[in-house]
């Protein structure tokens, strides 16, 4: 196995051991016919061997609805930015989104897609690391 290789096994494991229903959220997503990715910050950090505790996922092939629906099934549902696809489970510092396009200007025009390709998702992030995602 590589360094690499390593270093997301590690992420992920630690994960699911400091907040163990998200091994649960993720097997309920895939059952349902999702995938799920860790992107943003906490990517950087698992690439430098570091645990992050600010989570975001970006969950594919599920509607805003039915994501939502996953998560009640665990607790509290918040809607972090329902017009931008976010949503986040109370007690769980992470973030659950719908991959989405946005315009630009002050007030972008927000197009949710959950089956858009990640080429096509990771365009409206920034250059840096943040365009990277990690599949759970």
């Amino acid at each position: 196995m590589s360094y690499l290789q390593e270093c997301i096994a590690m992420c992920i494991s630690k994960i699911t051991q400091q907040h163990p229903q998200t091994k649960q959220i993720f097997d309920e997503i895939y059952q349902q016919g999702g995938r799920v990715l860790l992107v943003g910050g906490a990517v950087r950090d698992c690439l430098m061997g570091v645990f992050s505790s600010d989570l975001d996922f970006e969950v594919y092939h599920l509607s805003f609805e039915e994501l939502e629906a996953i998560l009640k099934k665990f607790g509290i549902v918040n809607f972090v930015g329902k017009s931008f696809g976010v949503l986040r489970l109370n007690g769980l510092n992470a973030d659950w989104a719908i991959p989405r396009c946005d315009s630009s200007g002050r007030k972008p025009c927000v197009s949710l897609d959950p089956d858009m390709n990640f080429l096509q998702a990771f365009k409206r992030r920034d250059v840096s690391i943040n365009a990277m995602g990690i599949d759970v």
